[in-house]
């Protein structure tokens, strides 16, 4: 038939609303009209091209596609001649934005459109609201003749420079001579099937143009949406934005998919049937040049700096014992020999074996033979070093803590349970002493590359990035992107919006969409409902968004759109090459590049995803200890990382002493990590762990919820077990009528958490007990999905798997119905990691250890600061979180803790601990009003003699204006340089700089002292007058009920005559 070569999806709108159409949707629509193809085309972006070659490559092997359908990517550009840029640097561009499409023929194409993409959006800049992002010829020139037979190129639109051009009269010949020089006959004309004037007459200029140059045209819908009827969606979506530059109305009129017949019903009185055809036929050709081919990679492990090493060969001795570390130590990959080398130094500085009995020892050479077998094997399936992945891992540890200037977390999911990233310096804790298994992070039952993930201190992210950059080169580094999409709330009221209805009534609807455990409804389950999540229909949503016309269904197309792109929380891709071997880059809203690829597409590219994760907690404690070392109670060991390993180290910590666990019941550790919500306070005082393994447990068991009437909570079952543990042996006994053989096995995981399992390592483990179901690792993992999902067909399905398994193996059906019941029952829904709340635990701990060991009124003050945003190492001015500086306040209070005002000599910019008063000192920083350069400035001209001498210094010299002084005074800061009378230093300074004795005052003058409350008392009577005249001429009580009986209305705070 014809493929369509000028489509655009929701990824044309990375940077302003274009349209309405989804990638799968745009495939799906071809096909169903008998298409033989349809590219891709979005506005400079290439981010839909992997979900697009990933949809056609699904829809042909469900038979949805025939086979020899053809999906082409390319890109629309923006075509320019030049760029200006300015003595500051700023941007801008004399000639119009020309629209132009380009078409990959191959991988290398698409490794031109990627490398084209990147540097328009290296180019980028705003005229106006506007953002650009326009391709140089000269570039385009450039890439092409490098490497040229790789990419085809249409005119594109109206707004194509052919289009433009010859509409205005100007010369066009130039730039198709240019275009011809430089793609051959891979350059076509493009016709489109627009009625307007201008388009009728481009399309009959084209065909001279044809026949004149010998050029081939060919005809594209240059679809924005699919179907003529959805034109008034895509026209209201357009028009719910207002501030955008862009064309609207007619020029949309014909911008979506039809068929041939459609199209040579519009053109053929134009051009005439047989020009029409040839174009048709012309699309096939283009199709023909496009090979098919993918743009998966698997992932690509960057290389790691090596230095120069031998092997100590510590386990030489055991080597026959242990297949798997002799065949790291002889590997012919210098990667698997470095991490043996590490383990070995690991093994020697951390673990005491001069202590052990052979047993012992050999069982720690057990584990890591148990790891690195696992390593070796994944290795071989995944084809890339396991090895180099984790030496690059530690490589960024490395930095993060020497060039980021960070704490690094105790450790963050699966990866505790590995007892080798424990020797070599990836996590700090050691999994053999918390019975954490290895199987969660690398088995190679499942064979992939499992993240690392690592937690850093939150303001030191950017500059732990800013390292990794400048270390592996700034083109192998990359922030990953995210897409904003439109969600149901929004789509209603942008879809009014654009409807032209009240923004009251499309709030008003938004807000009847509910929205539970902080995830909105989509429309879809406001409609009908969603069994599995348990939603009802919302009828009154329904009902009353039915009654405006068209709401409903623009609202829908809109929902789920991207709509925007933005920077991954946490997600940072490092490429073993330049970026453009396997990806593209932009700029995401504030300039910093990002990935065209989100984190799933980039993964399918060979990225490999590294997670920069922060937790606010490490900034608490890194200030903790600044405030401890500048004290005298800590000392610096020349390094953070050898400071903190001296003191804070899990290693290192006390782990038992009673007073300090008893901190935790009275909720005396201020913001005490994973514990400082309601629910995480009430868990602590009910539970009152004495131990981490209490502490783990009470974190990870307060999540834990059972449905249904009566039913008794967990958490309230893990009490009453723990303050009787024969609670538990009469529930197994009589209840369940459990014999002593099958109570032993069940005591070896559960009787450390008093009887209640609260983690999905121990559903796992138990289901992998040859005792109970014997099930695989694989098996174990299917268990723990299926279970986590509210889904009762599928967690019946678990139910039959794990019974029929443990029957298979002669376990009793008491058994398996009280692990059903009692451990997995107490888990359907929703469980946690034992391998990650055992090292966030370890942090809470770590707190403790500091709020015990230490006067807590250092904890304190490293809370305030970070809660208020007042670090002082901050290379940004951090707004002030005044909502959470008064919490935190309130807080102390109550623990009589004294928070006291920020006197002038004694406050700094952040919050000053007085261990000797036991009060904390107000900062500059948190005083609403005052900024941080004024903050810094008080400082910096620190200390003050008298009141005159911080004026002479400070509001002389202009650095502090009068507003802000006034704000320091009304907070007290001179109270003990000058007067405790804040009054008395107000009027002090209010004659010495803003009033000059007098007689007689300015009405301005008379307001700023009514205001400050500065007239004599002789003149209160005078005063009493001037406030009530104030209240009855203010417009509340006058011109509402005086001058409105006078024939006057009130509109806007002025006044008119009725009628006039």
């Amino acid at each position: 038939m014809r493929i369509e070569t000028h489509a655009h999806t929701e990824f044309s709108q990375l940077r302003m609303l274009d349209c309405i159409v989804k990638v799968p949707q745009l495939i799906k629509q071809a096909a169903s009209l008998g298409l033989s193809g349809v590219a891709i085309t979005d506005h400079e972006s290439v981010s839909g091209h992997v979900r697009f070659i990933q949809t056609i490559k699904s829809m042909k092997s469900s038979g949805e596609l025939p086979e020899d359908f053809k999906g082409i990517l390319g890109n629309e550009i923006y075509l320019v001649d030049k760029l200006n840029i300015s003595e500051d640097g700023k941007k801008s561009c004399d000639s119009p934005f020309y629209h132009y499409i380009l078409l990959a023929k191959d991988e290398i194409g698409h490794k031109q459109l990627r490398e084209l993409s990147s540097l328009a959006w290296d180019n980028s800049f705003y005229t106006g609201r506007m953002e650009r992002v326009p391709t140089l010829k000269s570039d385009l020139e450039r890439v092409v003749k490098s490497n040229p037979g790789h990419l085809i190129s249409t005119t594109a639109c109206l707004g194509g420079e052919l289009g433009k051009s010859l509409l205005a009269g100007e010369n066009y010949m130039d730039f198709l001579i240019w275009n011809q020089q430089l793609f051959g006959k891979d350059f076509y004309l493009e016709m489109q099937p627009g009625l307007s004037e201008e388009q009728i007459k481009l399309n009959q200029e084209i065909i001279k143009l044809k026949h004149q140059l010998g050029i081939k045209a060919t005809v594209a819908c240059d679809v924005h949406y699919l179907k003529q009827e959805d034109r008034e969606i895509h026209a209201a979506y357009l028009n719910s934005r207002d501030d955008e530059e862009r064309e609207l109305g007619d020029f949309y009129e014909s911008t979506w998919m039809m068929t041939n017949e459609q199209i040579h019903q519009r053109m053929d009185d134009q051009i005439g049937y047989k020009e029409v055809e040839e174009a048709l036929k012309c699309s096939l050709e283009i199709g023909e040049k496009v090979e098919e081919y993918d743009l998966y990679c698997p992932t690509i492990v960057p290389g790691a700096d090596i230095p120069d090493f031998e092997l100590s060969d510590f386990f030489g001795n055991y080597y026959d014992r242990y297949e798997y570390i002799s065949k790291f130590a002889h590997s012919d990959n210098v990667y698997d020999r470095y991490l043996l080398k590490l383990i070995e130094d690991g093994y020697y500085e951390k673990i005491p074996y001069t202590t052990f009995g052979k047993a012992k020892f050999l069982e720690t050479l057990d584990r890591i033979e148990v790891e690195l077998k696992e390593m070796w094997l994944v290795t071989e399936k995944l084809g890339t070093s396991i090895s180099s992945y984790y030496i690059s891992t530690l490589e960024l540890v490395n930095i993060m803590w020497e060039e980021g200037d960070s704490l690094v977390g105790v450790a963050r999911g699966s990866v505790t349970g590995m007892f080798t990233m424990y020797l070599i310096g990836i996590t700090q804790m050691n999994p053999l002493q918390w019975g954490l298994p290895h199987w969660r992070h690398i088995s190679h039952e499942k064979v992939e590359l499992s993240d690392v993930d690592i937690d850093t201190q939150q303001d030191r992210r950017l500059k732990i990035i800013e390292a990794v950059k400048r270390r592996r080169g700034e083109r192998k580094v990359l922030n990953c992107s995210t897409f904003k999409t439109e969600g149901s709330k929004s789509a209603i009221i942008t879809a009014g919006r654009g409807l032209g209805l009240d923004s009251d009534i499309t709030q008003y609807l938004s807000n009847l969409i509910p929205v539970t455990r902080g995830q909105t409804w989509s429309l879809h389950d406001c409609l009908y409902g969603n069994e599995e999540k348990e939603r009802q229909r919302q009828t009154e949503f329904v009902n009353e968004v039915k009654k405006y016309d068209k709401l409903l269904e623009t609202a829908m197309t809109i929902e789920g759109l991207v709509c925007g792109r933005s920077i991954h929380a946490s997600a940072v891709y490092l490429f073993n090459e330049d970026f453009l071997a396997h990806n593209a880059r932009m700029k995401a809203p504030n300039g910093i590049y990002i990935t065209q690829f989100n984190m799933k597409d980039s993964d399918y590219c060979s990225g490999l995803k590294m997670d920069f994760l922060t937790i606010q907690a490490l900034d608490k404690i890194r200030t903790c200890m600044n405030l401890l070392i500048d004290a005298g109670y800590m000392k610096w060991q020349g390094s953070l990382r050898a400071t903190y390993n001296k003191y804070l180290h899990p290693d290192v910590l006390d782990y038992d002493t009673k007073e300090m666990w008893d901190m935790v019941a009275k909720n005396d550790v201020t913001d005490l990590f994973q514990f400082d919500t309601a629910v995480g306070l009430q868990a602590a005082k009910r539970i009152k762990p004495h131990s981490l393994i209490e502490l783990a447990t009470a974190n990870s068991i307060m999540r834990l919820m059972v449905s249904g009437e009566g039913a008794e909570q967990p958490i309230d079952t893990y009490i009453r077990y723990k303050n009787d543990i024969n609670e538990w042996y009469k529930c197994m006994r009589d209840e369940y009528r459990l014999t002593e053989s099958e109570i032993k096995i069940l005591e070896k995981y559960l009787l450390p958490v008093y009887g209640v399992g609260d983690t999905q390592e121990i559903v796992m483990e138990i289901s992998m007990d040859d005792h109970i179901s014997g099930f695989n690792v694989t098996q174990s993992n299917k268990l723990r999905k299926g279970i986590a999902k509210k889904d009762e067909k599928l967690q019946e399905a678990m139910k039959k798997m794990f019974f029929e398994h443990g029957e298979e193996i002669g376990t009793s059906e008491n058994l398996l119905n009280y692990i059903w019941k009692e451990v997995i029952g107490k888990q359907l829904g929703y469980s946690f990691s034992k391998n990650h709340t055992f090292p966030y635990s370890c942090i809470g701990l770590q707190e403790l250890n500091l709020g015990y060991h230490y006067p807590i009124i250092y904890w304190n003050t490293a809370c305030l600061i970070i809660n208020a945003g007042a670090n002082e190492d901050l290379d940004d001015n951090k707004s002030t979180q005044y909502g959470k500086i008064a919490k935190a306040i309130a807080n102390f209070k109550q623990r009589s803790i004294t928070v006291d005002r920020p006197l002038i000599n004694e406050a700094k910019f952040s919050f000053v601990p007085d261990e000797k008063n036991n009060r904390i000192i107000f900062s500059f920083k948190g005083l609403c009003g005052i900024g941080d350069d004024i903050a810094r400035a008080i400082v910096e001209h620190q200390p003050y003699s008298s009141f005159e001498d911080f004026c002479e210094r400070l509001v002389d010299t202009k650095i502090i204006g009068t507003a802000k002084m006034i704000i320091l005074i009304k907070a007290g800061c001179f109270n003990e340089l000058d007067s405790p009378d804040r009054m008395e230093t107000m009027k002090k300074f209010l004659s010495r700089n803003v009033f000059t004795p007098t007689d007689k005052l300015t009405m301005q003058q008379f307001n700023s002292a009514l205001e400050y409350n500065i007239f004599p008392k002789e003149m209160e009577t005078m005063i009493r007058i001037k406030n009530f005249k104030a209240y009855a001429l203010h417009e509340s009580f006058f011109l509402k009920n005086i001058i409105d009986e006078c024939g006057f209305v009130i509109n806007e705070k002025k006044t008119r005559k009725k009628g006039t």
